[in-house]
Parts: structure tokens; C-alpha cells; sequence
């Protein structure tokens, strides 16, 4: 367990600083405009930190964002392929959301125009492939 524990400690102290770091390779390598380069690298790593996210607190998301009489019958958190904004999107389609999960909605559709609904969109449009 000591040995699990200290790895987790260990990843979890780098992922900070070894991004901050990435951010000035992804600046100083790459070819094209910084603000291309800067949307790309922050779309790829919030799509990445999404699914982790989605799949590594699939029971805080099921406990806080689902209505509890919802709990044993909805769209289920964890899936590796899922975001949490598709998640969302997907139980925002069938009315299932807690009033939690109502405002991280909002909160997202705020910050990008429909952001849970394309995510669906997006994410149903690749499974078709």
C-alpha cells in the first residue's frame, strides 16, 4: 500500500510543473502562430484532463451530479472514451442532473455555447465511425 501511496504522491506532485514546463516546450517548439499552437495544446489537454477526470472521480460525479432518484438509473460516469461534459450531456438530455450537476452545465455552457450538448454530439458523430 506504502509503495501504490507513494507513487500516486509522487504523479500527483508532477503533473503541475512538468505542465507548466510542457506549455514552454509546446511555445518554444512548435511551428505556427503561439495562439494556434496555445488553443490546440489547452483544447487536447482539457479533452485529456476531461476523461480522467470522468473515468478517476466516477463516484464523486455519480454521488454529486446525479439526482438521487436517479442514483441506480442513469448514464453512467467511468467510461475511459466519455468526457464528463458528455456525461453530463447525456443525463442533461433525459432530465437526471442534481441541481449540482445543473449549475456545472451552466457553468460549462457559459464558458463555450452549448459545450455538454456538442460534447454529446461530438462524442456520438466519433462512436458512429
Amino acid at each position: 500500500m506504502f509503495k501504490n501511496m507513494a507513487l500516486f504522491i509522487v504523479a500527483f506532485m508532477l503533473f503541475l510543473p512538468l505542465s507548466v514546463v510542457n506549455v514552454g516546450v509546446v511555445i518554444c517548439t512548435g511551428s505556427g502562430a503561439i495562439s494556434k499552437r496555445f488553443s490546440g495544446y489547452f483544447l487536447s489537454s482539457a479533452k485529456s484532463i476531461d476523461k480522467f477526470a470522468n473515468v478517476e472521480f466516477r463516484s464523486l460525479w455519480g454521488l454529486t451530479m446525479i439526482a438521487n432518484k436517479y442514483r441506480d438509473d442513469h448514464f453512467p460516469f467511468g467510461n475511459f472514451g466519455h468526457t464528463v461534459s458528455y456525461v453530463l450531456g447525456k443525463n442533461k438530455e433525459v432530465g437526471k442532473l442534481s441541481t449540482a450537476g445543473i449549475y456545472l452545465v451552466k457553468l460549462l455552457n457559459l464558458i463555450d455555447k452549448d459545450h455538454v450538448e456538442k460534447a454529446v454530439k461530438i462524442t456520438e458523430d466519433n462512436l458512429k465511425r
